[in-house]
């Protein structure tokens, strides 16, 4: 059963970590007006979703000592998990530029605001200096794995910057490994491994063999369909068509109206339900091999993955 995954909890320290922000603001002398729009820009852009890359931060943290944490345990990883959420947010904003969406998690992208537009650039900008600011705040001086972690996020930042793009199986895989992998599964984790006091090299180097297989799995479709991402449907699909059904699937990504519509036809004339299900249900079961040989004596616990598993496997069902 998942250590500290409670959205509620999580979300009680968002205000914490919001007047920190602020706060940090208002000691250079920050504007009034400048003050209100860096509020709109973090509450905007972080409070929706799911928040899984910061709540696995303590609950690995948690797992990591066998116990559930302390109030100031969890005010730090809590405080920790909400600097991951602000450094997606930045991903995201140029992300829906990039894509033309103007809905994110059911509400307006950030750049279709009004009155925010091309603005949303340097908001990105913005929330990436604030989390590298608080982590210095939070953790210099006081946590050991203070360099190490800093420089964990500074490569979250450059594999998400390399933006690979273009559908083949070895190119989703890469995707999979620089994007997806890193910064949603194995980035929060091995945070909270560091916490926990468990971040050996033996620990990381299982953490990284099993995110990659993780990322690979995360892969979404139904957006995927109107972006034209590499996801490991695509690619399948395209293994199984006939010419005609190859000539359909051309408008994938192509933001024409109906083209996730017909790209989803296809995927059920070819049997890609059928098809995914059993893709999920091998994946599953090769993962729990692979908790089942880690080795408690090493510090690095099962439940970690346990937990992960449990949040992904049929999570739209």
């Amino acid at each position: 059963m998942p250590m500290e995954m409670d959205r509620e909890r999580f979300a009680a320290m968002f205000p914490a970590v919001l007047e920190d922000a602020l706060s940090y603001a208002r000691s250079i002398h920050t504007p009034p007006e400048a003050l209100a729009w860096l509020q709109k820009n973090i509450t905007h852009n972080t409070t929706s979703g799911k928040h899984l890359r910061g709540l696995l931060i303590p609950n690995t943290h948690a797992h990591s000592l066998s116990r559930p944490l302390t109030s100031p345990e969890y005010t730090l990883s809590a405080k920790l998990g909400w600097l991951l959420e602000l450094l997606q947010a930045s991903f995201l904003i140029p992300d829906d530029i990039e894509d033309h969406d103007t809905v994110r998690r059911g509400k307006a992208s950030w750049h279709a605001v009004p009155g925010v537009g091309m603005k949303a650039i340097n908001d990105a900008a913005l929330l990436q200096s604030i989390v590298f600011y608080l982590l210095r705040r939070y953790l210099k001086g006081t946590c050991r794995w203070y360099v190490q972690i800093v420089e964990l996020l500074h490569e979250v930042v450059f594999r998400i910057g390399l933006g690979l793009n273009g559908i083949s199986e070895g190119r989703c895989e890469v995707i999979a490994r620089m994007k997806t992998a890193y910064y949603t599964i194995y980035a929060p984790v091995v945070v909270g491994m560091y916490l926990g006091g468990v971040g050996t090299e033996e620990n990381l180097e299982r953490m990284r063999r099993i995110a990659l297989r993780l990322g690979i799995y995360y892969q979404e479709s139904g957006r995927d369909i109107k972006d034209g991402k590499c996801s490991w449907l695509i690619v399948e699909a395209l293994g199984r068509v006939n010419n005609v059904q190859r000539g359909v699937l051309e408008c994938y990504g192509s933001g024409e109206p109906g083209a996730v519509e017909r790209v989803q036809a296809v995927f059920r004339e070819v049997g890609m339900k059928r098809v995914f299900e059993e893709f999920e249900e091998e994946f599953i079961e090769r993962m729990r091999r692979d908790v089942a040989d880690i080795d408690k004596s090493t510090g690095l616990e099962k439940g970690i993955f346990v937990d992960i598993m449990g949040i992904m496997y049929r999570r739209d069902k």
